[in-house]
């Protein structure tokens, strides 16, 4: 799967093509199963120059996600990276530069990771990722900018951070509280939800596909986790907030070209009629996205 492009200082293009076995391969993902990735290289013109790393040589960039090349000439195949789209930063005032370098880069939505994933010990859902002071900065500042903030939040700790600060859009939402569903039913302004249940779907379906074994992924929490959604989307339907489709396509298991898939997954797993699907396909999903003056 090319998931990454860069252009050194010679006009030489590099693909980097990430593992099919991509999550199984992510040191997170607890797997035996080593990933297979490569870069190819390319004239300008389009010649194929030749490759880094066999497609059969395990190990080979475990993990990563793109390639990106510094100034300096330094190439670095890498899960996140300073200098590009995805940022760290610590701190109410690092936080706020950084969206103020986003909005150089030209983004209309800027997205942050309040609490983590199942696979990652050191950063469970439920682990805030910020204080308080921290979120309302990045909401602040893209705002005052008129840009959009969406966010991973899994946990009702997460959600009620992220509501609060004044997040546009929330995604996953898996394990909600009352009280975190009633914050969402009263904000004045209008707040989306994205439960994006691709990933836990077809993990569980495909697991042993990719090298997990069933009682692995049971052992992580995935099976809880979709049974923890369809509760949690059965009381934000009953509260009226807005859902939406889509979000965590983009891997092996999950590709693009198949978004109409939470078509499936919102009537089977989540009760609702065809034609409620569909709205959270097309009006509700407009809604977080239209900037403001535009």
């Amino acid at each position: 799967m090319g998931s990454g492009v860069a252009v050194d200082d010679d006009g030489i293009v590099y693909l980097f093509t990430r593992d099919l076995e991509h999550w199984a391969a992510h040191p997170l993902a607890m797997s035996a199963k080593m990933g297979k990735s490569s870069v190819s290289m390319f004239s300008r013109e389009g010649d194929y120059l030749g490759k880094w790393g066999q497609s059969d040589e395990p190990g080979f960039a475990l993990g990563a996600h793109t390639i990106y090349i510094e100034k300096d000439g330094m190439f670095w195949t890498t899960d996140f990276f300073c200098g590009g789209l995805s940022q760290i930063a610590d701190g109410p005032w690092a936080l706020r530069k950084a969206v103020r370098e986003q909005r150089r880069d030209g983004v209309d939505v800027v997205k942050i990771f309040i609490d983590g994933e199942a696979i990652n010990p050191v950063n469970p859902p439920g682990e805030l990722a910020f204080c308080d002071k921290e979120v309302n900065a990045v909401v602040d500042e893209a705002h005052r900018r008129n840009l959009r903030v969406a966010c991973h939040a899994r946990s009702a700790s997460a959600v009620k951070q992220a509501v609060r600060a004044g997040v546009d859009f929330i995604g996953h939402a898996n394990y909600l509280d009352e009280e975190a569903v009633e914050l969402l039913a009263s904000r004045n302004d209008p707040v989306y939800v994205g439960p994006a249940i691709a990933w836990e779907v077809e993990y569980v379906r495909q697991c042993e596909s990719l090298g997990v074994s069933r009682e692995t992924v049971c052992a992580q929490g995935y099976e809880a986790e979709i049974e923890a959604t369809v509760r949690t989307v059965e009381m934000l339907r009953k509260a009226d907030v807005k859902l939406v489709v889509g979000g965590d396509y983009g891997i092996s298991i999950a590709p693009h070209g198949t978004y109409a898939k939470d078509l499936e997954y919102f009537v089977d797993l989540f009760g609702m009629r065809p034609a409620e699907a569909l709205l959270c396909a097309t009006r509700n999903l407009a809604g977080p996205w239209i900037l403001r003056g535009r």
